[in-house]
Protein backbone atom coordinates (compact mmCIF):
# COMPACT_ATOMS: atom_id res chain seq x y z
CA UNK A 1 0.00 0.00 0.00
CA UNK A 2 1.08 3.53 -0.58
CA UNK A 3 1.58 6.05 2.32
CA UNK A 4 -0.62 8.66 1.87
CA UNK A 5 0.58 12.13 3.47
CA UNK A 6 -2.01 15.25 3.24
CA UNK A 7 -0.84 18.56 1.65
CA UNK A 8 -4.35 20.11 3.43
CA UNK A 9 -5.69 21.85 6.27
CA UNK A 10 -4.19 20.68 9.53
CA UNK A 11 -1.74 18.17 8.47
CA UNK A 12 1.72 18.11 9.46
CA UNK A 13 2.45 18.10 5.77
CA UNK A 14 0.94 21.51 5.38
CA UNK A 15 4.24 23.43 5.29
CA UNK A 16 5.35 23.93 1.09
CA UNK A 17 8.24 21.05 0.75
CA UNK A 18 11.41 22.69 0.93
CA UNK A 19 13.45 22.45 -2.64
CA UNK A 20 16.75 22.18 -1.75
CA UNK A 21 19.31 20.52 -3.84
CA UNK A 22 18.66 21.25 -7.35
CA UNK A 23 21.38 24.14 -7.60
CA UNK A 24 21.99 27.59 -6.30
CA UNK A 25 19.47 29.11 -8.33
CA UNK A 26 17.82 26.22 -9.20
CA UNK A 27 16.43 28.17 -12.47
CA UNK A 28 15.81 26.49 -15.71
CA UNK A 29 17.02 23.18 -14.06
CA UNK A 30 14.47 21.06 -16.43
CA UNK A 31 15.32 22.88 -19.47
CA UNK A 32 17.53 21.43 -22.67
CA UNK A 33 20.35 23.94 -23.66
CA UNK A 34 19.65 26.65 -20.82
CA UNK A 35 16.05 26.89 -21.57
CA UNK A 36 13.04 26.34 -23.83
CA UNK A 37 12.70 28.46 -26.27
CA UNK A 38 9.91 31.36 -25.88
CA UNK A 39 9.06 30.33 -22.50
CA UNK A 40 8.87 34.26 -21.05
CA UNK A 41 6.45 34.85 -23.92
CA UNK A 42 3.89 36.32 -21.19
CA UNK A 43 3.54 37.13 -17.66
CA UNK A 44 0.48 35.94 -15.69
CA UNK A 45 -0.34 32.90 -17.86
CA UNK A 46 -3.01 30.81 -16.85
CA UNK A 47 -2.26 27.28 -16.34
CA UNK A 48 -4.10 26.49 -19.60
CA UNK A 49 -1.79 28.84 -21.41
CA UNK A 50 1.46 27.76 -19.55
CA UNK A 51 0.81 23.96 -20.65
CA UNK A 52 0.08 24.82 -24.02
CA UNK A 53 3.18 26.84 -23.83
CA UNK A 54 4.83 24.36 -22.52
CA UNK A 55 3.42 21.25 -25.18
CA UNK A 56 4.24 24.03 -27.92
CA UNK A 57 8.20 24.84 -26.94
CA UNK A 58 9.80 22.24 -24.83
CA UNK A 59 7.83 18.67 -25.88
CA UNK A 60 9.73 18.66 -28.54
CA UNK A 61 13.09 18.83 -26.75
CA UNK A 62 11.67 15.91 -23.97
CA UNK A 63 11.21 13.85 -26.79
CA UNK A 64 14.57 13.90 -28.52
CA UNK A 65 16.17 13.39 -25.11
CA UNK A 66 13.62 10.23 -24.42
CA UNK A 67 13.83 8.82 -27.87
CA UNK A 68 17.81 8.54 -27.72
CA UNK A 69 17.53 5.79 -25.39
CA UNK A 70 14.82 3.57 -26.93
CA UNK A 71 16.62 1.47 -29.35
CA UNK A 72 19.68 0.95 -27.66
CA UNK A 73 21.33 -2.38 -25.86
CA UNK A 74 20.04 -2.59 -22.47
CA UNK A 75 24.24 -2.11 -20.72
CA UNK A 76 24.38 0.89 -22.78
CA UNK A 77 21.26 2.57 -22.07
CA UNK A 78 22.10 2.07 -17.86
CA UNK A 79 25.50 3.44 -18.47
CA UNK A 80 24.73 6.15 -20.81
CA UNK A 81 21.52 6.76 -18.64
CA UNK A 82 23.55 7.16 -15.50
CA UNK A 83 26.07 9.44 -16.94
CA UNK A 84 23.77 12.07 -17.62
CA UNK A 85 24.84 12.13 -21.22
CA UNK A 86 22.14 11.58 -24.43
CA UNK A 87 22.93 11.42 -28.07
CA UNK A 88 22.10 14.28 -30.12
CA UNK A 89 21.34 13.11 -33.82
CA UNK A 90 23.57 16.06 -34.87
CA UNK A 91 25.96 17.13 -31.85
CA UNK A 92 26.75 13.67 -30.43
CA UNK A 93 26.78 13.53 -27.02
CA UNK A 94 26.03 16.23 -24.78
CA UNK A 95 25.10 16.29 -20.74
CA UNK A 96 22.18 17.16 -19.41
CA UNK A 97 21.90 20.31 -17.30
CA UNK A 98 20.61 18.12 -14.35
CA UNK A 99 23.84 16.27 -14.28
CA UNK A 100 26.12 19.39 -14.93
CA UNK A 101 28.04 19.31 -11.69
CA UNK A 102 28.40 15.68 -11.15
CA UNK A 103 31.79 14.24 -12.13
CA UNK A 104 31.89 12.28 -15.01
CA UNK A 105 34.12 9.60 -13.10
CA UNK A 106 31.18 9.29 -10.35
CA UNK A 107 28.43 8.75 -13.01
CA UNK A 108 30.26 6.15 -14.70
CA UNK A 109 31.03 4.16 -11.48
CA UNK A 110 27.18 4.73 -9.99
CA UNK A 111 26.30 3.61 -13.97
CA UNK A 112 28.49 0.24 -13.40
CA UNK A 113 26.87 -0.57 -10.21
CA UNK A 114 23.74 -0.32 -12.03
CA UNK A 115 24.96 -3.03 -14.62
CA UNK A 116 25.77 -5.72 -12.30
CA UNK A 117 21.72 -4.90 -11.42
CA UNK A 118 20.80 -5.33 -14.80
CA UNK A 119 18.85 -8.23 -14.96
CA UNK A 120 16.39 -7.11 -12.26
CA UNK A 121 16.49 -4.06 -14.05
CA UNK A 122 14.94 -5.67 -17.51
CA UNK A 123 12.61 -7.56 -15.05
CA UNK A 124 11.11 -4.29 -13.19
CA UNK A 125 7.71 -4.38 -14.26
CA UNK A 126 7.26 -1.25 -12.81
CA UNK A 127 8.27 2.46 -13.36
CA UNK A 128 8.13 2.35 -9.51
CA UNK A 129 10.08 -0.88 -8.98
CA UNK A 130 12.73 0.21 -11.67
CA UNK A 131 13.22 3.38 -9.20
CA UNK A 132 13.53 1.52 -5.88
CA UNK A 133 16.74 -0.69 -7.83
CA UNK A 134 17.92 2.57 -8.68
CA UNK A 135 18.15 4.32 -5.60
CA UNK A 136 19.72 1.98 -4.03
CA UNK A 137 23.21 3.25 -5.38
CA UNK A 138 22.91 6.48 -4.99
CA UNK A 139 25.02 8.36 -2.46
CA UNK A 140 22.69 11.93 -0.93
CA UNK A 141 24.91 12.05 2.03
CA UNK A 142 28.20 12.02 0.14
CA UNK A 143 27.79 15.64 -1.86
CA UNK A 144 28.62 13.75 -4.97
CA UNK A 145 25.16 14.74 -6.43
CA UNK A 146 23.61 10.99 -6.39
CA UNK A 147 20.71 12.04 -5.08
CA UNK A 148 17.10 12.15 -5.77
CA UNK A 149 16.92 13.70 -8.82
CA UNK A 150 20.03 11.48 -10.38
CA UNK A 151 17.92 8.80 -9.40
CA UNK A 152 14.52 9.67 -10.98
CA UNK A 153 16.52 11.02 -14.20
CA UNK A 154 18.33 7.91 -14.52
CA UNK A 155 15.23 5.67 -13.84
CA UNK A 156 13.53 7.71 -16.45
CA UNK A 157 16.00 7.21 -19.13
CA UNK A 158 15.72 3.33 -18.91
CA UNK A 159 12.38 3.60 -18.34
CA UNK A 160 12.36 4.55 -21.82
CA UNK A 161 14.11 1.53 -23.52
CA UNK A 162 12.29 -1.23 -20.64
CA UNK A 163 8.82 0.56 -20.08
CA UNK A 164 7.12 -0.96 -23.64
CA UNK A 165 5.57 2.78 -23.94
CA UNK A 166 4.01 3.26 -20.78
CA UNK A 167 3.93 6.43 -19.25
CA UNK A 168 4.51 7.15 -15.62
CA UNK A 169 1.25 7.87 -13.98
CA UNK A 170 2.96 9.78 -10.89
CA UNK A 171 5.29 12.92 -10.55
CA UNK A 172 8.20 12.57 -8.20
CA UNK A 173 8.92 15.72 -5.99
CA UNK A 174 12.48 16.74 -5.57
CA UNK A 175 14.36 20.39 -6.52
CA UNK A 176 12.83 22.56 -8.53
CA UNK A 177 9.67 20.05 -8.66
CA UNK A 178 8.83 20.81 -5.32
CA UNK A 179 8.55 24.77 -5.97
CA UNK A 180 6.19 24.04 -8.80
CA UNK A 181 3.99 21.35 -6.99
CA UNK A 182 4.02 24.53 -4.25
CA UNK A 183 3.05 26.93 -6.93
CA UNK A 184 0.02 24.82 -8.38
CA UNK A 185 -1.29 24.14 -5.04
CA UNK A 186 -1.36 28.01 -3.88
CA UNK A 187 -2.25 28.83 -7.37
CA UNK A 188 -5.31 26.80 -8.16
CA UNK A 189 -6.27 26.19 -4.30
CA UNK A 190 -6.15 22.95 -3.99
CA UNK A 191 -5.32 19.81 -1.82
CA UNK A 192 -2.67 17.37 -3.79
CA UNK A 193 -1.91 14.18 -1.55
CA UNK A 194 1.67 13.13 -1.36
CA UNK A 195 2.42 9.96 -1.21
CA UNK A 196 5.80 7.57 -0.65
CA UNK A 197 6.67 4.44 -2.69
CA UNK A 198 8.16 1.47 -1.73
CA UNK A 199 11.86 3.07 -2.03
CA UNK A 200 10.98 6.13 0.63
CA UNK A 201 10.52 8.67 -2.53
CA UNK A 202 7.78 11.35 -3.00
CA UNK A 203 5.18 11.45 -5.33
CA UNK A 204 2.20 12.77 -6.35
CA UNK A 205 -0.26 11.39 -8.88
CA UNK A 206 -1.07 13.23 -12.13
CA UNK A 207 -4.74 12.17 -11.89
CA UNK A 208 -4.90 14.88 -8.70
CA UNK A 209 -3.49 17.66 -10.35
CA UNK A 210 -6.06 20.16 -11.80
CA UNK A 211 -6.91 20.86 -15.17
CA UNK A 212 -5.15 20.62 -17.90
CA UNK A 213 -1.96 19.34 -16.07
CA UNK A 214 -3.34 16.34 -15.33
CA UNK A 215 -3.33 15.25 -18.55
CA UNK A 216 0.49 15.27 -18.71
CA UNK A 217 2.57 11.82 -18.16
CA UNK A 218 4.27 11.87 -15.03
CA UNK A 219 7.37 12.41 -16.89
CA UNK A 220 6.62 15.65 -18.94
CA UNK A 221 4.68 16.76 -15.22
CA UNK A 222 7.77 16.69 -13.73
CA UNK A 223 9.52 19.06 -16.55
CA UNK A 224 6.86 21.29 -16.79
CA UNK A 225 6.58 21.99 -12.66
CA UNK A 226 10.53 22.54 -12.48
CA UNK A 227 10.60 24.83 -16.26
CA UNK A 228 7.71 27.30 -15.32
CA UNK A 229 7.90 27.02 -11.22
CA UNK A 230 8.56 30.68 -11.38
CA UNK A 231 5.69 31.47 -13.72
CA UNK A 232 3.15 29.46 -12.12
Amino acid sequence: GEMQMSYGEGSEHNQPLDARGCGADHTGCCSIENGCPGRRSRNNASLEELAEEFTRTCMQGEELVSSSFREKDLLDVIRLAASGFWEHPILGNKKHPHQWRIVNRTAEEAGEALVELAYEIENADTFERLLAIVRRVQRPTENTGLGDLWSYDTAQRIWQRTGGGVAIDRVYLHCGVIDGFNAVCRRANVTIERHRDMSGARYANCRDFPEPLNRFPGEHLESFLCTFKDRI
